[in-house]
């Protein structure tokens, strides 16, 4: 493949501005709706609550976001292949069958870790708040498992409105709504009913997510024995991508879980506030991350080592865009955004800067997770991951006591570098490539066309080299 050919394939303007750009707008449109619910339902909890009941729902709802994960063992990750592996080869039945199983072993596993936080939640000397909202929220269990592995079948066959609309746009709306009608018509809520109208909506979104794969998948809702073979390896592949199911959710609610023990639940709500502002943008920057990914992938089949760059170019200017314009509105507007939360929560202005700006430094070393995925190097990643987990809360051990919640903070942002940098380089040193943002500076500086084409849509001539 020529230069010229492989610059139409994969140009900066056509492309980003036809792929990128054009086919997320519905999700990005659904996405900043969702984010204003969301907001609005964050501060309507921080001023019905008051930040120590805000704190217990915070920790509760962390908690079965944790084990729901943990439930859904790694078939989140696996179900995008092994469903369009069988669709390809002409065995839908094969993908129906694999559907059915990891419902079932998910049904399974999440019922006993509802189970399990119920006994653990009477059981444990406490708040008896505390406890009684734990185990509200561990009902949420299923749902939560559940939506994981119906969001990701549906992302397989196309379907964003069952994949990404739903939870992004229609569940904080429902959850606005409900806490809307609590704030009418209850004089004194509490975080059980938080908690309560949090489970009902996610039994609600997981609902029209079944109704809305059964066309699709009819022998969801029946029963089938499929082969051992298969189902052993459908749990192998699963079982060590566990944590790549979810390794930014899996942290951050475990980080708020495990500080739900080590700090005051009123410290607890104002960290929570701080680290639920700053995933708006590590959101936005994941999937950017996520809108290029295709395009890595084949390139990298294609041993295209130009396209991949192309596409990396791509992310990394619209992913800094996002954190440096992030950082800066915080910088001007921060007191301001975390005063409509209540007036204690103004005190963490310096921790949102902290957790905003260890953004800046995820942007910074680009989509190196996708790539290394799409390159078959997904160990690599969980090795990864699992350090930093266990390096994060090691971390949080140390600092919280000694500098409270800022010392989460400067955990966070330490743990954001370590597994950005460390997967930069394992990329580069595996297969040769970078991704980073300072590479595409490069790219850039040696086509200075590529950047008008990226804004104007005129077509690329960033080189695109065959090989490695």
């Amino acid at each position: 493949m020529t230069a010229a050919q492989t610059v139409r394939k994969f140009s900066l303007g056509g492309r980003l501005v036809g792929g990128l750009f054009s086919t997320s707008m519905l999700l990005m449109a659904a996405r900043v709706v969702g984010l204003v619910a969301g907001f609005g339902t964050q501060i309507m909890l921080a001023r019905m609550l008051a930040p120590e009941g805000l704190g217990i729902f915070y920790f509760a709802t962390s908690i079965a976001y944790v084990i729901s994960m943990v439930a859904a063992f790694g078939y989140p990750v696996i179900a995008v292949r092994f469903i369009s592996r069988y669709r390809t080869r002409g065995k839908p039945e094969l993908g129906e069958t694999f559907v059915n199983r990891a419902q079932r072993d998910t049904i399974i596993a999440s019922c006993a870790g509802v189970a399990i936080v119920v006994v653990l939640a009477a059981l444990i000397p406490g708040d008896v708040t505390t406890r009684i909202v734990v185990a509200v929220a561990a009902l949420a269990i299923p749902a939560l498992a559940l939506s994981r592995i119906y969001a990701s079948i549906a992302l397989a066959i196309r379907q964003f409105a069952l994949s990404y609309v739903l939870n992004l746009l229609w569940r904080p709306i429902l959850f606005l709504a409900a806490m809307g009608g609590v704030a009418i018509f209850i004089a004194t809520p509490s975080p059980i009913m938080a908690t309560s109208a949090f489970v009902a909506v996610s039994a609600i979104i997981v609902g029209l997510q079944l109704k809305g794969l059964v066309s699709h998948f009819p022998k969801i809702v029946n029963s089938t024995v499929p082969d051992r073979r298969l189902v052993y390896q459908w749990r192998v592949a699963s079982a060590p991508l566990l944590i790549l199911a979810g390794f930014s959710t899996l942290t951050n609610e475990l980080n708020i879980a495990v500080l739900g023990t080590i700090i005051s639940k009123p410290d607890l709500a104002v960290f929570g506030a701080c680290l639920k502002l700053a995933l708006i943008v590590e959101y936005a920057i994941s999937l950017i991350h996520e809108l290029v990914a295709p395009d890595i992938s084949d390139a990298l089949g294609r041993k295209q080592t130009g396209a991949i760059e192309t596409a990396a170019v791509r992310a990394n200017i619209a992913a800094m865009a996002a954190a440096l314009g992030a950082i800066a509105g915080f910088a001007i507007f921060g007191r301001l955004v975390l005063a409509t939360f209540g007036p204690d929560f103004v005190r963490a202005y310096p921790v949102l800067l902290v957790l905003v700006g260890a953004q800046i430094i995820r942007a910074t070393f680009g989509p190196s997770v996708l790539t290394l995925i799409s390159a078959g190097l997904q160990k690599h990643v969980v090795q990864v991951y699992s350090l930093s987990v266990a390096a994060f809360l090691l971390g949080n051990l140390v600092l919280v006591p000694m500098f409270g919640i800022m010392g989460a903070a400067v955990s966070f942002a330490v743990m954001t570098a370590f597994w950005t940098a460390t997967l930069g380089i394992v990329l580069k040193r595996k297969r040769g490539l970078r991704v980073d943002f300072v590479s595409s500076l490069g790219v850039l500086r040696r086509a200075p066309a590529g950047f008008a084409s990226l804004l104007g849509g005129a077509p690329s001539s960033v080189p695109a080299h065959q090989g490695n």
